[in-house]
């Protein structure tokens, strides 16, 4: 069903209800009223107790999107049932729509309005209201790419992409946006606050420089779980990027030190963030400090599977090796923005017959073409991202890890597991000798952190978290 412009799984509604110990049963309808479409939830209680609407709504507020909380409940002493056992929809009680409170609430004032018609059109939502959240509406890092650069076009103010993590509804964004002083960049980001009897767990970014990949893994990691994100240093083009992994861990050490001074650790990181922290458990382990938990997501050993790294300017690589380097480090800054090349046919071919600098301009092109990248970014500002990416594909190649003393959990995706025929750690089983365990997990190396895989993987590594050693 469709409802304000989103796509609704009534049954997954229903199933959320009835996993309510004081629901006994529950149908969801959707009812109109002059053409305004709203999400109504039929009630049996478990216990014979009067259903408190506020308490279910909030409830399920915490386990479901904004848009798929009823407007409204009625409680039932049973659901009206046709002759063959079905629920009988059409004998339901007609709400009373009107003198109900709706979840939608619209923009309020000129900066809220601008800002629901850029998420509007970002994340192609016919009604966005200000309470909604960026990610319950799909939205993800290249979405939020755009967004912001919208955000900057309209406002003047730039806004770091990590503060989608605080700021993820229209109305938080609008406050930030009023306020005096530009949002600063930060290293480390609050992901989620959780509760203070658990341990934080810190995850590190991938070659991309942002944190934006694990938002749908982190929500689904458990309400009380605090979460921190380290993101790469020079994403605000401020800052000079890191050259090395060795020098990023360190920085992330220092950073991570100043919300939790002590040990034990808990540290995870996917694809490049892998080898960012195993180093940085590494120094910790070397400064005295226990790491309790590493978590590794698909990460590529180091060593294994090198792709030769470009030192000089992309445009002045052009000898018959460098050429092939340069085709696979664009072709995995495509992967890396969300642009997938293997849906687009001979894609390999106009790629092979440009250049290293005009190769970069097509991917920008077709992603743009695509909406992965706004339509206006300018070219500085796709030469700086690629760059970002180019330096930490060159710090992560150029890292030689040493061995590894101690416990670590290897998440693989059950794509590349299957076809692994030799070593499926890729080469980690020979720098952690002693504690390296692994488990496959659904999905390839990108899908894996996104809907629906990543709520198989957030599980997992809650369930490796609460473990104990």
């Amino acid at each position: 069903m469709k409802v304000r412009g989103y796509r609704i799984e009534l049954g997954e509604v229903e199933a959320a209800l009835r996993s309510h110990a004081g629901v006994q049963d529950a149908v969801v309808v959707v009812s109109e009223s002059e053409g305004d479409k709203r999400l109504v939830g039929y009630v049996v209680s478990a216990d014979g107790a009067e259903v408190n609407s506020a308490q279910l709504r909030e409830w399920l507020q915490q386990r479901l999107p904004n848009y798929m909380v009823p407007s409204v409940f009625v409680p039932l002493a049973e659901l009206p049932l046709t002759p063959n056992g079905k629920v009988d929809r059409k004998a339901l009680p007609k709400p009373e729509l009107d003198t109900v409170s709706d979840n939608f609430i619209a923009p309020r004032d000129t900066v809220e309005m601008e800002l629901a018609q850029i998420w509007s059109e970002v994340l192609g939502v016919r009604e966005v209201g200000v309470q909604d959240d960026f990610f319950d509406l799909g939205g993800h890092s290249m979405i939020a790419t755009r967004m912001m650069y919208q955000i900057e076009q309209v406002f003047g103010r730039k806004i770091p992409l990590a503060a989608l993590f605080e700021s993820r509804t229209v109305e938080h964004l609008a406050t930030l946006l009023r306020e005096q002083t530009e949002a600063q960049f930060q290293s480390l980001v609050q992901i989620h606050s959780g509760s203070t009897d658990r341990t934080p767990l810190f995850l590190a970014h991938p070659s991309g420089g942002n944190i934006l990949c694990y938002a749908e893994m982190a929500r689904h990691m458990g309400s009380d779980q605090p979460i921190y994100g380290l993101q790469a240093q020079g994403l605000d083009k401020e800052r000079t990027p890191h050259t090395t992994i060795k020098q990023m861990a360190a920085y992330y050490v220092d950073q991570l030190r100043t919300v939790q001074p002590e040990g034990p650790y808990f540290l995870a990181g996917w694809s490049m963030g892998g080898i960012v922290v195993f180093e940085m458990a590494q120094q910790l382990k070397a400064q005295g400090q226990e790491v309790a938990k590493l978590a590794l997501i698909d990460a590529m050993a180091p060593a294994a599977g090198t792709l030769r790294s470009l030192s000089q300017p992309l445009q002045k690589a052009w000898s018959k090796f460098d050429k092939e380097a340069a085709l696979r480090l664009i072709t995995q800054f495509a992967q890396d923005i969300g642009l997938h090349l293997k849906n687009m046919p001979g894609w390999r071919d106009q790629l092979e017959a440009l250049k290293p600098d005009q190769q970069l301009a097509w991917v920008v092109d077709e992603a743009k073409k695509y909406q992965i990248l706004p339509p206006d970014m300018s070219e500085a500002d796709t030469t700086h991202l690629f760059e970002v990416f180019r330096t930490n594909v060159h710090a992560r190649q150029n890292y030689t890890g040493a061995t590894y003393h101690g416990r670590v959990r290897l998440f693989i995706a059950e794509q590349r597991f299957l076809k692994s025929t030799e070593d499926p750690t890729t080469g980690w089983a020979k720098l952690v000798p002693e504690g390296l365990d692994y488990e496959a997990v659904p999905g390839d190396h990108y899908t894996m952190i996104r809907k629906p895989d990543a709520r198989v993987l957030a599980k997992r590594l809650r369930i490796f978290l609460d473990q104990v050693s």
